[in-house]
């Protein structure tokens, strides 16, 4: 995913002098041409992340458009305050890149688990959100966040996997209808869409329709798209973050205001700290929030409701 973001804001740069990047001492083996091409442009701020935010609003506020890049954990939960009171207050553009969801950075533990950043940013007034689930929802996600007014802040995973055939008219919006489905529909946000799609192909095999939502702007949420898609009784939304405040919390408060409501379950992390290190599979299987687990909770609803 960073890979798109970057080739991307390396072309922008290219052609828009008022515009900066800035990295808390990270990216090596990923930014270098962008430091060597635009010197003057490219901030090493160090591994200081509240200042970054501080860099940025200033450069903001001079009318330049901002890149700031991160990993995820020390970009969002560390500089909540700094984000507040500068770019979103004074109703700033800057454009966050964290790198790192979910579990991304497992093998580093805990301190490096982006699994509540979803729920603090989404409290923040004057900010957009998106979590793509692959490359093309990643340069999907710049694209947008350039266009908007607001600051924007963008969640990325190390996902590389395409799950959009964008040759057979899956254009990207941003809620994006993967494949359809009658008995069950699967709402998602990010990397762990691969995980939504294993389990479909298992229940396909065991004669269910199962439906893939891909949602990758949470703020503000494209209601009217979520609404044309969303047509089974049984919903169940799927996050790599924590169940309160996060993803699902938000598809439900979406739900709760229609005429017709579907039942809703959500898939997700409990509230509690992963104290165990690993890579990204296995943490998902530790959790509780792997393909088999969805598969067996799957089953376990549409078993009941036939």
């Amino acid at each position: 995913m960073r890979k798109k973001v970057l080739e991307f804001i390396e072309n922008y740069m290219d052609h828009n002098e008022k515009t900066f990047f800035l990295t808390a001492d990270l990216g090596y083996g990923a930014i270098e041409n962008i430091e060597k091409k635009f010197k003057r442009r490219f901030i090493n701020t160090g591994i200081s992340e509240a200042n970054t935010i501080l860099v940025a609003t200033g450069l903001a506020l001079e009318g330049n458009l901002v890149f700031v890049y991160s990993i995820g954990n020390f970009i969002s939960l560390r500089i909540v305050e700094y984000l507040r009171n500068g770019p979103l207050y004074h109703n700033l553009k800057i454009i966050i890149i964290a790198l790192g969801a979910g579990f991304s950075y497992g093998q580093l533990g805990f301190t490096h688990h982006l699994t509540e950043d979803i729920s603090v940013m989404r409290a923040l007034p004057m900010i957009d959100i998106y979590s793509p689930a692959d490359p093309y929802e990643a340069e999907y996600a710049i694209k947008s966040a350039i266009k908007s007014n607001n600051t924007s802040y963008i969640r990325l995973s190390k996902n590389t996997k395409i799950i959009h055939d964008l040759h057979s008219g899956d254009y990207l919006n941003d809620i994006t209808e993967i494949s359809k489905g009658e008995d069950l529909q699967i709402i998602t946000t990010g990397e762990i869409i691969s995980e939504a799609i294993i389990s479909q192909e298992r229940l396909h095999s065991l004669g269910f329709s199962i439906g893939i939502i891909s949602v990758n702007k949470l703020k503000p949420l494209n209601k009217k798209i979520l609404r044309k898609y969303i047509h089974s009784k049984l919903i169940i939304t799927l996050e790599e973050h924590n169940l309160d405040g996060g993803f699902g919390s938000l598809i439900l408060e979406e739900i709760s205001n229609w005429e017709n409501q579907p039942k809703v379950i959500r898939i997700g992390l409990e509230n509690k700290f992963s104290n165990i290190v690993g890579d990204n599979n296995y943490l998902l299987k530790v959790n509780d929030i792997s393909s088999e687990i969805i598969v067996e909770k799957c089953l376990k609803i549409l078993t009941k409701e036939s």
